[in-house]
């Protein structure tokens, strides 16, 4: 099958930095105009206002959507991003029908500024993937590519996502070496972090986008403004397995060539085992 063309959205500049670092900051994917429907009536299936400080959630609670469409609809560029990054619409599971809600997970102000940590591998506020504790594979194509998205102005101790983005290498090496699978429970993400270097706090304008391979250790922060932060966090699945083997190199996405890359091999022929009893 012959490559897909690459999409506008994406130059050449920003693939070789994603095969390099595993990331793209996309800005402006969409705008406040058309967000604004989707976040007045999240806030409404809430039962709060957001000019009601009392009657806003808890941190990291869900506001329970009632709203879906197609994020080629709704953010082209975004959507034109993912297409380039997987190899084409016919490589992401249902195509063109890949939705998102205004189920936004929102990070409410807090009073205590003592609370606060810097973005650093030595913050200790909850580290994780994303996903199930299934067991995953290398090659799982549950995982083929991770979205947030802002849906509201986040500043610096604004509530923004902790991203470590060079755990991405050493999470691969322990997807790798476990055949039969892992869970992400089992990995030892703590150690991962702390030997981090690169660990960065998701600011920016609604609309502001980040896409990522789902190997990024992340982690929640304290929310010091005096509005909510609303985030999507996505995952885009696959329609197949990644294949780190194929015939022409030429068909290989750029998310498998930056997997490659951050495991330091041209091809890889993984096999995966049954995850032992």
């Amino acid at each position: 099958m012959p490559p897909s063309p690459r999409p506008r959205a994406l130059t050449g500049a920003q693939i070789r930095t994603f095969i390099e670092t595993g990331w793209l900051r996309l800005d402006a994917c969409f705008d406040a105009a058309a967000a604004r429907p989707w976040i007045d009536a999240a806030w409404r299936t809430l039962g709060a206002d957001p000019e009601r400080p009392e009657t806003w959630p808890p941190d990291g609670e869900a506001m329970r959507g009632d709203r879906n469409a197609r994020i080629a609809d709704f953010a082209p560029k975004l959507w034109d991003a993912i297409c380039g990054l997987l190899g084409g619409p016919e490589r992401v599971a249902g195509g063109r029908e890949l939705s998102w809600s205004n189920s936004f997970v929102i990070r409410s102000p807090c009073a205590d500024p003592s609370r606060w940590q810097p973005p650093s591998p030595r913050s200790r506020c909850g580290w994780h993937l994303d996903g199930g504790d299934a067991p995953r594979w290398l090659d799982s194509p549950e995982y083929g590519l991770a979205i947030w998205a802002l849906w509201s102005d986040v500043a610096p101790r604004g509530g923004g996502t902790y991203l470590a983005f060079d755990s991405v290498p050493p999470v691969l090496r322990e997807l790798r070496s476990h055949p039969e699978g892992i869970g992400r429970l089992r990995m030892p993400l703590q150690d991962i972090v702390r030997a981090c270097r690169d660990v960065r706090e998701f600011t920016g304008r609604l609309g502001d986008v980040i896409v990522a391979l789902p190997h990024v250790v992340h982690a929640e922060s304290v929310n010091l403004s005096k509005r909510p932060r609303l985030l999507t966090a996505r995952m885009v699945p696959l329609a197949a397995p990644l294949d780190f083997a194929r015939r022409d190199p030429a068909d290989f996405s750029v998310v498998e060539r930056s997997i490659l890359s951050m495991l330091g091999v041209e091809r890889l022929s993984f096999r995966r085992r049954a995850p032992a009893r």
